[in-house]
């Protein structure tokens, strides 16, 4: 897999973003993730990421998304957003002779919106895009997730919460089914993926070390869907993700 499709992955998988920024600022830095990969014998992922944001009170550019603001406020905000979605597979990737046989399946991007809420008693996050570049002929996907920041001091926060992915039927089975044709080619069992919906755990941890440096880490726990796990290019019921970030901003 190429060096930036890895960068994208784990900006996509890692369940933190870059930190959230005051208006007009600019924020660059460094991270280190680590992913494991959902498909059968991938060898699992520990890549340094560069990484760049951008906030204004229209506007903002976060790793792979871009997003234009119908409607910002202090505890609610609308945007419509495009993302780059790094999800692929590659069977020179896989060390599985079987997989090898199966087709390739590409990265997209996807367009839709993003909606926050912020609460005295926590954050709730949605969004739903589809598949703008058409790879998956129709792919849906949406999110919600909830969480409760936790001032420890003046300087760290954690925030845990709880999320789920929703895939539509055609997003699943471009990437996790298998035709007739590859089953044949590949001795595998031809498989049909329906919609999935898989559960997730994150603990972020926000550290500021002074006015202008950041520091950011989160782990993330995704039960995945009988949908997907049960596909026979699936290698495993549930992935781990990390990721460590330092960030200036100015």
């Amino acid at each position: 897999m190429k060096q930036w499709k890895k960068w994208a992955l784990l900006f996509a998988v890692s369940g933190i973003g870059l930190p959230a920024m005051a208006q007009g600022q600019v924020g660059v830095g460094g991270a280190i993730g680590y992913s494991q990969y959902v498909y059968k014998d991938y060898d699992h992922l520990v890549l340094p990421i560069p990484m760049i944001s951008y906030e204004s009170d229209t506007f903002y550019f976060r790793g792979l998304s871009a997003g234009y603001y119908l409607w910002k406020q202090p505890q609610q905000q609308l945007a419509l957003d495009v993302t780059y979605s790094p999800r692929n597979f590659d069977p020179d990737d896989t060390s599985d002779q079987q997989l090898k046989q199966l087709d390739k399946r590409h990265s997209t991007v996807l367009l839709g919106a993003r909606y926050q809420w912020r609460t005295d008693v926590g954050q709730i996050n949605a969004s739903f895009h589809f598949d703008a570049a058409d790879e998956t002929d129709g792919g849906l996907l949406a999110n919600v997730s909830y969480g409760y920041p936790l001032p420890v001091s003046q300087q760290l926060t954690l925030t845990p919460s709880i999320g789920a992915d929703w895939h539509n039927g055609k997003f699943n089975q471009y990437y996790y089914g298998v035709n007739n044709r590859e089953a044949l080619a590949a001795n595998l069992s031809a498989y049909n993926a329906d919609a999935s919906v898989s559960p997730y755990l994150n603990l972020g941890l926000r550290y500021r070390v002074n006015k202008s440096l950041m520091t950011t880490a989160a782990v993330r726990y995704t039960w995945l869907s009988s949908e997907i796990s049960d596909s026979p290019m699936a290698g495993r019921d549930g992935i781990y993700s990390t990721f460590l970030s330092v960030v200036y901003q100015f």
